[in-house]
């Protein structure tokens, strides 16, 4: 169990660097920043997977032990970044809140743009959204979910890539 937490710490802290590059005015955080956090996330699972082939399996692993290795790191990844992103949220409640509003308020700008005027059910559903998203145990569950599915596929192309090649022998 000690060789999933270490890597799935890093992964933690990781993740956590693009809220310190919020824009103040919108409090988003750009684009590629959240691109090469994906990138560097994806990278660390693939090393981590490597290494496990190269010490426990003597640089042969088959495709199923590289991505159920791959997915018990992204398992205690997920349930880290969720917790840790729970005491996050309620220690910065407020200050979330308020940047939350103002993407809500610049989305709705840009809809107001495109379509001329909102409608009272484009209104009730913003609404809604905001009132749900707004919640710190809801925002921590959609971390553990995006958490889950992006260690899904990261491990399933790491075990594809990792895969070891074996030949038929006659």
């Amino acid at each position: 169990m000690k060789k999933f937490i270490l890597p799935s710490l890093i992964l933690v802290v990781i993740s956590f660097i693009p809220l310190l590059f919020k824009d103040p005015v919108t409090g988003m955080t750009p684009g590629y920043i959240n691109w090469s956090d994906n990138l560097i996330t994806f990278l660390i699972i693939l090393l981590v997977v490597r290494r496990y082939k190269l010490v426990y399996f003597n640089g042969s692993i088959s495709f199923g032990n590289a991505f159920k290795y791959g997915l018990k790191i992204s398992l205690c990844y997920a349930v880290i970044a969720s917790i840790v992103f729970l005491i996050y949220a309620k220690i910065n409640e407020d200050s979330l809140l308020k940047e939350m509003k103002n993407a809500f308020e610049i989305i709705q700008e840009k809809q107001m743009e495109t379509q001329g005027s909102s409608s009272a059910s484009n209104e009730k559903i913003m609404n809604t959204m905001f009132s749900a998203l707004s919640n710190p145990y809801i925002m921590s569950v959609m971390k553990l979910l995006g958490a889950l599915i992006y260690g899904l596929i990261c491990s399933l192309i790491s075990a594809a890539i990792l895969k070891s090649k074996t030949e038929n022998e006659n």
